[in-house]
């Protein structure tokens, strides 16, 4: 539901998400796939709703205990929907670096660029995964669009 309604939100969004981050505080996240988790945040990101620490608390928790399932877009899908709200997650981002990092060859340049644009934008300067991104992006440079590009010059600014 949140994430076909960030598509077209009517002028109703804030009142169905706020039930939905409701529920997620009640029931938690468990049973959603990394995808399932990954399309939560970004739905909320995408119509900028934040609500209380809590949704996020449990999308961070839910991700850093699952690490091992993420792939690469839901890595840079939830990386760049903490960032766009501008919420840290320390243990989250520190894991979604590891497993970043180990699956650099499959990024394609919207995760490279998201992944990069997060990062930078909520100031975790790690060396080992911009260049990583930087080794991973070079061959496919022809391949970014003018967007992409532009978010990975502002990530290494």
């Amino acid at each position: 539901l949140a994430w076909a309604l960030s598509k077209c939100p009517p002028p109703s969004y804030k009142m169905v998400f706020d039930l939905i981050s409701d529920e997620v505080a009640d029931r938690g996240l468990d049973s959603f796939t990394e995808q399932g988790l990954s399309m939560m945040a970004h739905s909320f990101a995408t119509v900028g709703f934040d609500p209380d620490s809590r949704y996020w608390d449990i999308i961070s928790r839910s991700v850093t205990n699952r690490l091992s399932e993420l792939n690469v877009r839901a890595c840079a899908n939830i990386a760049w929907s903490f960032a766009t709200i501008n919420r840290p997650a320390d243990d989250m981002f520190h894991g979604i670096e590891r497993v970043a990092i180990s699956k650099m060859r499959l990024f394609q340049p919207p995760g490279l660029s998201s992944l990069a644009w997060a990062y930078s934008t909520l100031g975790y300067d790690s060396l080992p995964l911009f260049e990583n991104i930087a080794d991973a992006a070079i061959p496919k440079l022809d391949k970014f669009k003018p967007q992409e590009k532009a978010m990975m010059a502002l990530a290494y600014s």
